[in-house]
């Protein structure tokens, strides 16, 4: 066991999990970066700058999202990623690279309001993959984050393609954007979708699952 009570994710499971790049064909390195960005929106990034230390780690139960989002991403654009049971429950995925540190930190409003319309999109399919949850008693779609700017941009991004959001609200320091019932669930599966294998197996119950 690790520091907090990691332990390596056996090559065996990683093999299993992961895309291989031969399966994917050409690199897409735009659509790529971008996923991870917005993934990064619940991702922990720290430094010491004084030492040359960089860091960036993403968290999820979900070991088999993490393989073949994430790990497999970081893979294509040439990092070397390592995965780590954390404290039981919980899967890590950690990158020691001044470059991914640099890449993620920089000012996610102005890329998701600069980036190219396919960028764009996929800047908010990392993002409710990792910080979007969905409730089908309810019919609901929630993305969670904390940055109300942020989720304002993620809301035009959502809405210039025709799918109307809720209203924003806050609970305690988080911001939540909902997307109401069955129809615009459908839609939001059109032009985004889930890959998070838990989240389209639950829209899977309630809507049509077509997606890009």
């Amino acid at each position: 066991m690790g520091a907090g009570g990691d332990r390596k994710v056996t090559p065996g499971i990683l093999r299993a999990a992961t895309i291989k790049a031969a399966d994917i064909g050409s690199c897409r390195v735009s659509e790529d970066l971008y996923y991870l960005i917005g993934a990064s929106c619940d991702a922990y990034m720290g430094c010491r700058r004084s030492k040359g230390e960089y860091v960036v780690e993403f968290y999820q139960k979900n070991l088999s999202w993490l393989c073949k989002e994430v790990v497999s991403r970081l893979q294509r654009l040439g990092f070397r990623p390592r995965c780590r049971v954390f404290r039981g429950r919980y899967y890590r995925v950690v990158v020691y690279s001044k470059k991914l540190y640099q890449l993620l930190s920089q000012d996610k409003l102005t890329l998701l309001e600069k980036g190219s319309e396919t960028e764009m999109l996929w800047f908010v399919r990392g993002m409710v993959d990792a910080e979007g949850s969905v409730i089908t008693s309810l019919h609901r779609i929630t993305i969670w984050q904390n940055d109300v700017k942020l989720l304002e941009a993620v809301r035009r991004v959502l809405e210039n393609h025709g799918l109307k959001c809720g209203k924003i609200t806050r609970s305690r320091n988080v911001y939540a954007l909902p997307i109401y019932g069955r129809g615009r669930m459908a839609q939001f599966m059109k032009h985004i979708g889930f890959r998070h294998p838990e989240k389209r197996r639950m829209m899977r119950r309630k809507v049509v699952l077509a997606q890009p």
